[in-house]
């Protein structure tokens, strides 16, 4: 079993001086958390391979969303003209008008065809302009957030729950039951900082533990996918998303995916007679320590030292000052 080994600086790592130049590189061995969840191991080839099946069913989509959003900046723009149109005129209005009765009788008995014609002209547009939504629009969660909230909401209904109290409760559930997560993939090359998709595995396990008949896949994406799946979802960023189980168009997708290991919580998953015990994870940081310690230990007493007494001196003079201040 090889060692993990942190070599990254930290934070508070200060600029070396001459003197912490003459540290030697030493290696501390500490506990790791042992309850942790590997990402599964996918070779590139296998990542860009997915990666282009997913691009394929995501074609439709990718172009419905763009011809929607052709339409918007083109309504926005003519809404922006008519409003300009409109002010412009009604400028012109109160700088021409003698008389504001006879300006309202003239625009009630002749309105302008401005008013009209853009509006019966987008409502016709409309029904015909936008194209019909694709299926797997309705079968896809996109999104960090949403897909967190579908996992938990999956593992609460995959858990076994105990009722204590005899009384039924006071609210029934009417909620309809959402369709479950089966392929989640993940632009984990992409992410910045990855603490935002660390909880990722540890759900997905979680879930798999409380229903292994029927896991969820989790398969991390190769490095600049999530600028591809954003430009096909005509959205900014897409670092994660998943496709449910009522989605059944994935019979390429599907054998790419299902090769993958599914993930799994041992602690979770009820104990065997013939259990394996778990060995103990130990990880190595990279630190320093002085070639010198006895030296260096009296050069931190003696900094100690001073500095205690230059404290010392500085109260003194303050109570000095209040003294005389006082007198």
């Amino acid at each position: 079993m090889s060692a993990k080994t942190h070599t990254h600086g930290t934070n508070r790592e200060k600029p070396q001086k001459a003197k912490d130049k003459e540290k030697k590189v030493v290696f501390k061995s500490v506990l790791d958390n042992p309850f942790r969840i590997r990402w599964p191991s996918v070779p590139i080839n296998m990542q860009n391979l997915i990666l282009a099946q997913i691009i394929s069913l995501l074609e439709d989509l990718s172009t419905y969303n763009r011809v929607r959003s052709d339409e918007s900046r083109k309504r926005k723009r003519e809404a922006h003209t008519e409003q300009t149109a409109r002010k412009k005129r009604k400028t012109e209005k109160e700088a021409t008008a003698s008389n504001l009765e006879s300006d309202a009788m003239d625009a009630e008995a002749n309105p302008p065809p401005e008013n009209d014609a853009p509006g019966s002209s987008s409502s016709t547009k409309l029904p015909n302009a936008h194209p019909p939504a694709p299926r797997i629009q309705k079968h896809l969660v996109v999104g960090i957030n949403a897909v967190t909230k579908r996992l938990e909401y999956q593992i609460q209904k995959a858990r076994h729950t105990v009722t204590v109290s005899t009384t039924p409760p006071s609210v029934p559930l009417t909620d309809l039951p959402l369709p479950s997560i089966k392929y989640l993939f993940v632009c984990r090359a992409d992410v910045d900082p990855p603490i935002l998709i660390d909880h990722l595995p540890h759900l997905v396990a979680s879930y798999n533990s409380a229903k292994p008949s029927d896991p969820i896949k989790l398969v991390p994406l190769p490095k600049g996918a999530e600028f591809t799946l954003a430009e096909c979802l005509s959205v900014r960023r897409v670092a994660a998303f998943a496709f449910d189980s009522e989605m059944n168009d994935l019979s390429t997708l599907a054998p790419l995916v299902e090769s993958i290991e599914s993930l799994t919580a041992s602690w979770l998953v009820p104990i065997p007679t013939s259990a394996p015990v778990i060995p103990t994870h130990i990880k190595q940081v990279r630190t320093s320590a002085p070639t010198n310690m006895k030296a260096a230990k009296e050069e931190r007493n003696t900094g100690r030292a001073n500095a205690k007494k230059k404290r010392k001196e500085k109260k003194k003079g303050q109570a000095q000052t209040e003294a005389d201040a006082m007198v």
